[in-house]
């Protein structure tokens, strides 16, 4: 079975949304108040002005979370071309590397398309993108990192025969392998084992 991945291209500059800039002038303020309450006495006056800025700000973030909720974050950057997985090769858009090429090659998984954000949903509304997931492979002599979407949760274990075919190759490591495939109790690690065993052996 053929595996596809969107290449993901991100911005070479870093851009600054709206809620990032009102986050840090919020931050700021927050600081500011303390200190000049440490310090100094300041008038009521300024000391309600600030303390309206800081309100409008968590008024701000707390409509935003309600409103975003559920929608996807806006890619910073683009989608351009496509990673392949074959068993035995792995196609760059139009090239094609085969496994016997390649020194070392590591995945990172990090987010898939839509995954919900819980640790600070006033913060961060949107789900993930499926961006943050890496691949880095060593192969004539030069070291490549691309950087894919990742559509759905468990997706990377169609990688199956391609992965078990690079620890054949001394090329991943039996743990890595497991990590991976989502293998993490100790009776499935070593059925698993003894499943490769059994397959290296009749090849």
């Amino acid at each position: 079975m053929e595996l596809k991945f969107d290449i993901f291209i991100p911005d070479k500059r870093k851009q600054y949304s709206i809620s990032d800039i009102l986050g840090i002038v919020a931050m700021i303020l927050a600081i500011l108040i303390l200190i000049l309450n440490h310090f100094f006495t300041i008038s009521q006056t300024i000391n309600q002005a600030i303390s309206g800025i800081l309100f409008t700000v968590m008024l701000y973030y707390f409509v935003r979370a309600v409103v975003v909720r559920g929608k996807i974050q806006p890619l910073k950057g683009k989608l351009m071309g496509q990673l392949k997985f074959g068993s035995t090769e792995i196609f760059i858009n139009d090239q094609k590397i085969d496994l016997d090429q390649i020194n070392k090659l590591e995945f990172i998984f990090g987010n898939y398309y839509s995954q919900f954000k819980s640790a600070q949903p006033i913060f961060d509304p949107y789900s993930e993108n499926g961006t943050s997931n890496w691949m880095t492979l060593c192969f004539n002599k030069k070291k490549h990192s691309i950087q894919f979407r990742r559509m759905y949760n468990g997706q990377e274990k169609y990688l199956k025969p391609l992965l078990e075919y690079l620890h054949f190759k001394d090329k991943i490591s039996f743990l890595r392998l497991t990590e991976i495939l989502g293998i993490n109790k100790f009776e499935e690690i070593q059925e698993y084992k003894l499943e490769l065993e059994n397959k290296f052996d009749q090849n």
